[in-house]
């Protein structure tokens, strides 16, 4: 259930983690943000959409939470107050995604790390699977 049934369907999904994650931040399950601050929120749903896409209700969450703890913030007036950590989230999503799958080789019993394009590369010292 949407909190901004009247918003386009690009931009409510970040309305509503906005006001989800603000609730989970705040530790106050009740809020219900005021005309104003509704306003404020849909215009910077907007202003974050242009540079997020439809990634910006996944950053949401994680953006409240770091603004948050590093500035000791108490009130974060919209959606587009977190823009500034958009960049160190790209980068930390990439570096999750670069990851390789840790996988043993049944036929040799040697353990590898398997990337994305399939190449492996073998893990010295790893225990077999002996």
């Amino acid at each position: 259930m949407t909190e901004f049934p009247h918003v386009p369907e690009h931009i409510r999904p970040i309305c509503d983690a906005f006001v989800q994650g603000w609730r989970s931040v705040s530790q106050n399950r009740a809020y219900d943000p005021s005309k104003p601050d509704r306003t404020r929120i849909i215009a910077g749903a907007y202003q974050l959409y242009e540079v997020t896409h439809s990634a910006g209700a996944s950053f949401i969450p994680w953006a409240l939470a770091e603004h948050c703890k590093r500035l000791k913030a108490r009130y974060v007036p919209s959606p587009w107050s977190l823009r500034w950590l958009w960049e160190e989230y790209q980068s930390s999503r990439q570096r999750e995604l670069a990851r390789p799958e840790r996988i043993i080789d049944s036929s040799t019993g040697l353990t590898y790390h398997q990337w994305e394009d399939g190449t492996r590369e073998l893990i010295l010292g790893a225990p077999s699977a002996d």
